[in-house]
């Protein structure tokens, strides 16, 4: 894809299930970001785990497009990565500071896939955590994304997984439709200056 498609989504809401569904299904690259937290399973690959000294090292090192810290822990990519990739799972947070730092020329869209409290109770449970974990991240959630529906281009209500998966893939070509005619666009000011 000519652009960046930003998914964003609370815990339990079921972004990283449909990211990996349109991965499979239509060839995108997922940008994995990378993280200082320690994996929370031996075979854990939604992240690429650094410890803190290299974490910050890159940081320093690297042109970095986007940085957010959650539970004490740093998450980011680098523009690089961005550039290379189609999807990108990503926190408000996140998001606020991409638009601040990246100075590529990708186009980015976002989008918000939501969900009940209830259901992503039972799908943390579903996935191992416990009641206490999921609380928590739940009520961190409540918090880090207020206001969401607001920053983000469009949103998703993820109740049953293919529908989702058709409705985003849906927006995705509306997306690409978006970009040729930015591209059209892009053209003919290149062609005609500014009298077009």
């Amino acid at each position: 894809m000519k652009y960046l498609l930003l998914i964003l989504g609370e815990s339990g809401s079921g972004k990283s299930t449909i990211v990996k569904e349109l991965c499979k299904r239509n060839g995108y690259k997922e940008l994995v970001s990378y993280t200082d937290r320690p994996k929370r399973s031996e075979d854990e690959d939604t992240h690429i785990f650094l410890t803190k000294e290299e974490a910050d090292k890159m940081c320093l090192e690297e042109k970095i497009a986007a940085y957010t810290v959650f539970d004490g822990h740093q998450y980011f990519c680098t523009e690089k990565q961005i550039d290379e990739s189609d999807i990108y799972v990503i926190d408000p947070a996140g998001l606020d500071n991409l638009k601040k730092l990246y100075a590529g020329d990708k186009h980015m869209y976002s989008l918000y896939i939501f969900a009940t409290e209830e259901e992503r109770m039972q799908r943390m449970l579903d996935r191992g955590q416990t009641q206490e974990e999921a609380a928590q991240r739940i009520e961190h959630d409540r918090y880090a994304f207020d206001g969401v529906k607001k920053k983000v281009d469009l949103a998703v209500r993820n109740k049953k997984l293919k529908r989702a998966v058709k409705k985003v893939e849906r927006l995705i070509k509306e997306f690409e439709q978006d970009e040729k005619i930015i591209d059209w666009i892009e053209k003919l000011v290149k062609q005609y200056g500014n009298k077009v």
